[in-house]
């Protein structure tokens, strides 16, 4: 489905000369990117940075000081490719624009010190996204602009937010749909967007190697019961974009690729209008990145993306961010002083190098880490090494994780084809959950395991040392009977947290006796309750932990 001529035409006339100059190249049924066979760059690691705090100052020169140290601070590393938010939401952007608004464009219903620092640098005649663009690439890195399709910050509390566009304000009675969102059923809407993207296409074109469009903030852009039909309008404004980049790679003689964040798994992309199928198959996109929305996904199933994507000429990197669900260190044998104080919602070491490990053995050609933001801290420097190749993650301990619906109130499975957590556990009716491992770990080629423990976590009442489960892998049974002394109360403060998802009320942890009850691959898991005082149970916490004797390990 393509747009008319006479529609495209009725729709510029009404838009401003910005707008009509930004949306003046439109795609034809012909329109292929200009190198259609051509091989898509080794990216490596991606980084994703939101912008929030790229103006550290009002003085546009300290800024700016700041901006090229945190680029040359991941300069030497993993990261070969920086990746710039160009906008606080998606209409309110970091950059002079004469399309949307700059930050600050508004009265604000409280200040905002990092909407006031970026407006003054803004003001004064500093372009952030430059900065960091020429910076990058005079590191010999890669640069490429994100711009987020749907960006819903503001959409609780729309009046007076420093996300809030102007665009919004005055279109909003009509375009939007209930929940604040722009209604992507309107040509307007969609037009504005894609004189926003081609600003600025045509603005970096001399300093980026590609553009990336991102579906998954917030991955809603049409009434759910339309989404699927109307998913080619979506499609429509994918190949616009590739068109605009087409037109680039004219210019200046190089490729310039385009790369699109969806949703974990083909089947959420459709329910979201997103035909990223199509998309990879037609070549109108070179990379796509599966991503959960806000948290870590131990478990996506990317072979999915792969299985379409690698004849097509399309990398698929998945999307790793800097937190997850509440959590505390799995550790070999745990005391109940392992679980006293808060939680981190920051996935531990193992836990990503269980998830690079699992996307590296489904296809993954690389990963983009997401809101890690520079300078990287700790943290993120790990990371970045550990997903730099292969042999990073070699001797590493690791953890398998099954990903936990996100939010509170956990309505929703993580992925809809398979069984999740958190899950119910009544007496008598076992829950079947299953979690991918990503290497053989019985394999004589690869270290061999010092120890390999599973952790469960639970809430529910009066759990405790009475409370009988059995457990199996795989047929192998692991535990039958009273839990006992490793059943292990964590925090009562702690148990109660919402934000990230909510933290297990205790933790219990057995020993895998060998290597022969793990696949490399899908595993099957079954939990049962057959009896103690535990009510209300419910299983909110799956771990398998793989532990090396190794001089080298990085243990955090």
């Amino acid at each position: 489905m393509r747009l008319s001529a006479l529609v495209l035409l009725a729709l510029s006339l009404s838009l401003s000369p910005a707008l009509r100059a930004a949306t003046s190249s439109t795609p034809t049924e012909s329109a292929r990117p200009s190198w259609p066979n051509r091989e898509v760059p080794d990216f490596n690691v991606m980084n994703n940075d939101d912008g929030d705090w790229l103006c550290v100052s009002s003085d546009p020169e300290v800024s700016r000081r700041a901006m090229e140290r945190a680029i040359d601070e991941v300069s030497g590393t993993a990261i070969k490719t920086h990746v710039q938010c160009v906008a606080l939401g998606s209409d309110v952007m970091y950059y002079p624009t004469k399309v949307a608004n700059i930050v600050g464009w508004g009265p604000l219903r409280k200040p905002q010190e990092h909407v006031a620092k970026a407006k003054a640098c803004i003001d004064a005649g500093l372009d952030p996204i430059r900065v960091v663009g020429e910076r990058a690439r005079k590191n010999g890195m890669k640069f490429v602009p994100s711009y987020r399709l749907n960006d819903a910050h503001f959409a609780r509390e729309p009046e007076g937010h420093y996300a809030t566009s102007k665009f919004w304000v005055d279109n909003h009675e009509k375009m939007a749909l209930p929940n604040n969102r722009l209604d992507f059923s309107h040509p307007e809407v969609r037009e504005f967007r894609l004189a926003t993207i081609n600003e600025v296409i045509d603005r970096y074109g001399d300093i980026s190697d590609g553009f990336e469009l991102d579906f998954t903030r917030h991955g809603m852009f049409f009434p759910a019961a339309e989404a699927k039909s109307k998913a080619p309008l979506l499609t429509e404004m994918v190949a616009a974009t590739r068109a605009r980049l087409d037109e680039l790679e004219k210019k200046t003689g190089r490729p310039c690729f385009l790369i699109a964040r969806v949703w974990a798994t083909l089947d959420d992309c459709t329910k979201s209008g997103i035909d990223v199928e199509s998309w990879m198959k037609r070549r109108l996109i070179d990379v796509v990145i599966p991503a959960q929305l806000y948290s870590t996904s131990f478990d996506m199933p990317i072979d999915q993306f792969v299985k379409i994507a690698k004849p097509a000429g399309v990398k698929v990197y998945p999307c790793l961010y800097e937190r997850s669900v509440y959590n505390w260190p799995l550790v070999r044998k745990p005391t109940a002083n392992d679980y006293l104080g808060e939680p981190s919602y920051r996935p531990k070491i193992p836990m990503y190098v269980g998830a690079a490990a699992t996307y590296r053995a489904l296809g993954a050609d690389g990963f983009e880490m997401y809101n890690f933001r520079v300078p990287l801290g700790t943290l993120g420097n790990d990371v970045q090494r550990l997903l730099s190749t292969p042999a990073a993650l070699n001797g590493q301990d690791r953890a398998y994780v099954i990903t936990p619906a996100e939010g509170s109130a956990a309505k929703l499975p993580t992925f809809q084809d398979r069984p999740t957590i958190p899950a119910k556990l009544p007496p008598g009716k076992p829950v079947d959950l299953s979690f991918t491992v990503g290497d053989n770990l019985a394999s004589k080629d690869t270290t061999s395991p010092a120890a390999i423990v599973l952790r469960l976590g639970f809430r529910g009442e009066s759990i405790g040392a009475d409370t009988k489960l059995r457990v199996t892998l795989n047929g192998t049974d692991l535990h039958e009977g009273a839990a006992g002394a490793a059943m292990i109360a964590t925090d009562p403060n702690a148990a109660g947290l919402s934000t990230f998802g909510t933290a297990p009320a205790a933790l219990f942890q057995m020993a895998v006796p060998d290597t022969a009850s793990i696949k490399q691959g899908v595993n099957a898991l079954r939990i049962e309750l057959l009896g103690g005082l535990a009510k209300d149970l419910s299983v909110t916490e799956v771990q398998l932990g793989v532990f090396y004797d190794d001089r080298f390990n990085t243990r955090i």
